[in-house]
């Protein structure tokens, strides 16, 4: 999976109270949320077992509520449970209410899921009931929903064909791609574990990797008419405002396209909102294991521009603060290396950095502006040609 792939979990209430802050911050990019099961049963969410109905939808309705503020792409899934006395358009009826009753359903968001691995039918008979499932959520929906399955399941069925839906493949393996069952040739989503760690969700979690979403688009079909809305003024918008609208747009392109402008321009948007994502590392792969501190000091370079070209370990000399994760090096993209576009980009980083040097408690500051250098915590000029100094030349490097 590529680096600038998107990542995901999938909950339920195996997953209890979720803070949904720190998994956003954690560098998730969408989560899929069990909201219900066969004909009549509705996940109680990080509530009791007994709760009744109308408590686990407002829990659910919470929880969707949260993923969208933390701005991580909504999805839902229903388990399917086929057996007899029961057809598939049923669940399907009530799996798009409970979906719709929760929040889901908007543009942007994933499509529909429908976890599709027990039965109590014939291969037959589960086949037609799939079919039942598929053809009313896409008449109350207006899509095709996704089918979540593993390949031992699929294949156990005879590899049905006739249903054309997006797949969501759950296969537990190290290889780099899933083993995919006929009919598909490729999947759109990947659960690659279900032991994974998040921060924010206390017990192991599915995890789930996709190099692009199927997001619902345009207006869904209203169960009643709505109201024209009457015209009202636009808002007026802050600068930072402006600038989680610009993120937003960014991500929804970067979601349905893949392109990575829109990925560049959702991290530098990110980046000058101050919040920290793993992808900042990705442009030259360093580690990401260092300090808080250091983490902010990308974050501000990744806003101006820059890229970290090193962090922890590498080529440094012995006793470097790099070993300890304690420091790291700003420099340019490719395309910069060499250009005065890029110089300009790392004196104007260096200049800010030195400025703030006392708040951020720099003890090292280093780059291609000679008068502006911290060693050892105190300014401490380097002279044109010294060998520190021609080390420096192509890139800002930070120490905490």
């Amino acid at each position: 999976m590529p680096a600038s792939g998107l990542q995901g979990v999938d909950v339920s209430q195996h997953q209890g109270s979720i803070d949904w802050h720190r998994v956003a911050r954690s560098g998730i990019d969408f989560a899929i949320v069990k909201c219900s099961e066969g004909g009549d049963f509705i996940d109680p969410c990080d509530g009791p077992e007994n709760a009744p109905d109308e408590d686990r939808l407002r829990r659910l309705r919470a929880r969707c509520a949260q993923i969208r503020q933390e701005g991580m792409t909504l999805g839902v899934y229903h388990f399917l449970r086929p057996k007899l006395g029961r057809t598939g358009d049923v669940e399907a009826e009530f799996a798009v209410k409970i979906a719709r009753k929760v929040g889901w359903g908007k543009p942007g968001d994933l499509r529909l899921c429908v976890d599709i691995e027990v039965t109590a039918l014939n291969a037959p008979a589960t086949h037609r009931y799939i079919g039942q499932f598929v053809k009313r959520a896409k008449e109350l929906t207006g899509h095709l929903p996704l089918i979540y399955t593993f390949p031992a399941f699929w294949n156990g069925l005879g590899n049905p064909s006739r249903f054309q839906c997006p797949l969501w493949i759950a296969h537990f393996t190290s290889a780099p791609q899933p083993d995919i069952p006929r009919p598909w040739t490729r999947f759109a989503i990947w659960q690659h574990t279900s032991t994974g760690t998040v921060p924010g969700i206390s017990t192991n979690v599915d995890r789930n990797r996709a190099k692009r979403l199927p997001l619902i688009a345009g207006a869904q079909p209203a169960e009643e008419p709505l109201p024209t809305p009457t015209p009202t003024p636009a808002p007026v918008l802050s600068a930072r405002e402006r600038l989680i609208a610009r993120m937003k747009r960014a991500k929804a392109v970067f979601l349905a396209t893949g392109s990575n402008k829109a990925l560049r321009i959702m991290l530098v948007c990110k980046a000058r909102l101050g919040r920290w994502d793993e992808r900042y590392l990705m442009f030259f792969g360093p580690p990401g294991n260092v300090t808080d501190e250091v983490k902010r000091y990308i974050t501000r370079g990744y806003a101006r521009g820059l890229v970290p070209t090193s962090t922890t370990g590498g080529g440094h000399a012995v006793g470097s603060l790099h070993f300890a994760g304690r420091a790291a090096d700003m420099g340019l993209r490719t395309e910069l290396i060499g250009t005065p576009k890029g110089l300009q980009r790392m004196e104007r980083f260096q200049r800010a950095e030195f400025k703030r040097r006392l708040q951020t408690r720099a003890v090292e500051l280093i780059g291609p502006i000679n008068n502006l250098v911290v060693l050892g915590g105190f300014v401490q000029p380097l002279t044109e040609g010294a060998p520190l100094e021609q080390q420096h030349d192509n890139h800002v490097h930070g120490a905490f």
